[in-house]
């Protein structure tokens, strides 16, 4: 649809409303398009198995409307009948009210798994991994706003979204869309050793400490091995933790 409004702006406004209404125009549909683009990048990182059922439903949707499209330019230049072309319509209806209904979500699975993927959480069990993911809040960083600071407390861990940071620790190295940072914030009280900063806007996810502490206190025997692990990786060069 934007691709489509984009060629409308280019090939109409400016005859109705002129070059700078056009131009004008023109931005506000880019920023758009980035807007969506981010949204379903995140979409994809957070919910993969929903993203891809998501997508599969919407090209079998394009894909009836042009045909749709095709059947109706050869009726009208009369290379079917009328009784072909009802017959293609009602099979192109059948084929719409079998995908009409949107695939089920499963936060659960999804989310498990992106919190499966930090080291930090190998000891976690499955009711563990999904209080986690109930936990988890969604923010969003403006390009250039600085997400960790040194000396700044610890007292939450990011999972990105969509975007990109940049670490300065020792040298700049750039963390991307399935990427994590600041877990060792979620047991470590010691004051960040990095800054961290947003690439243009990113889509983060969020888990505070004092949230994380909730969970731990219901299950003391985790904690043992949680702060087992940090001690461990203590000992390695760690990405702004």
């Amino acid at each position: 649809m934007i691709a489509e409004l984009t060629a409308f702006n280019v090939k109409s406004i400016a005859d109705l409303l002129g070059n700078e209404a056009e131009q004008r125009l023109g931005t506000i549909i880019q920023d758009r398009q980035e807007m969506v683009d981010r949204a379903l990048k995140a979409l994809s990182l957070q919910y993969p198995g929903y993203a891809e059922a998501i997508r599969d439903r919407e090209l079998e949707r394009a894909a009836i409307r042009f045909e749709s499209i095709e059947y109706t330019r050869r009726l009208r230049e009369g290379i079917i009948g009328r009784e072909v072309y009802a017959d293609l319509r009602r099979q192109l209806n059948a084929r719409r009210d079998a995908i009409g209904d949107r695939p089920p979500l499963n936060l659960g699975l999804e989310l498990a798994g992106m919190i499966g993927r930090v080291p930090l959480f190998a000891a976690l069990d499955a009711w563990m991994v999904a209080e986690v993911s109930k936990r988890l809040r969604a923010m969003v960083a403006l390009p250039g706003e600085k997400i960790i600071r040194v000396g700044g407390p610890s007292d939450a861990m990011y999972f990105i979204a969509a975007g990109q940071v940049t670490v300065h620790r020792g040298g700049l190295f750039m963390l991307k869309e399935g990427d994590f940072f600041g877990e060792m914030g979620l047991l470590d009280q010691r004051p960040r050793n990095a800054d961290v900063v947003a690439e243009g806007y990113c889509h983060l996810l969020v888990l505070h400490r004092k949230d994380f502490d909730e969970l731990l206190d219901q299950r003391p025997e985790l904690r043992a091995k949680l702060e087992a692990v940090a001690a461990r990786r203590n000992t390695d060069p760690p990405a702004a933790g």
